[in-house]
């Protein structure tokens, strides 16, 4: 039986930044599909209108229309009842961020590596993590590219 391809949806406002995230991923040699947004908004319209729900959400914090912290109340029910995998994907290192999303239910805190060899080494890590528990401990949500 054929598996299907990893199905990720990013949101960020920024365009070089969904660029440079769609040039890394076929690095990682993951064979996932992407598909992005522009802000919070557009990614919670389509998940209510797609039928198959992606493998994980990387969304970033400061988005116009609806931001990443905004995104994540509207989604918590989604988040536990269909275990979505969101990755917070910024610029922000702002502990009361961290804290917020992690208390919201996303899995993961990546700040946004500055070169694009760190990006895929950092994609490429996230997406091949063998378990990813309901919930890490905190000590285990921020995401440092020297863990990987």
């Amino acid at each position: 039986m054929k598996q299907e391809p990893i199905l990720i949806y990013y949101a960020d406002d920024d365009q070089d930044d969904r660029f440079l995230f769609e040039e890394a991923l076929p690095l990682t040699k993951s064979g996932a599909s992407l598909h992005t947004f522009e802000n919070g908004l557009e990614l919670e319209q389509a998940l209510q209108s797609k039928p198959h729900k992606p493998d994980y959400i990387f969304l970033d914090l400061n988005m116009p229309l609806r931001n990443g912290i905004e995104t994540l109340h509207a989604l918590q029910r989604d988040i536990q009842e269909k275990e979505l995998k969101v990755i917070i994907f910024t610029t922000s290192d702002n502990p009361s961020h961290v804290q917020t999303t992690y208390n919201l239910g996303a899995r993961l805190f990546v700040q946004k590596p500055s070169g694009f060899p760190e990006l895929v080494k950092t994609l490429s890590h996230v997406l091949n993590a063998s378990t990813w528990p309901p919930q890490p401990d905190y000590d285990r949500f921020l995401y440092k590219l020297q863990d990987a």
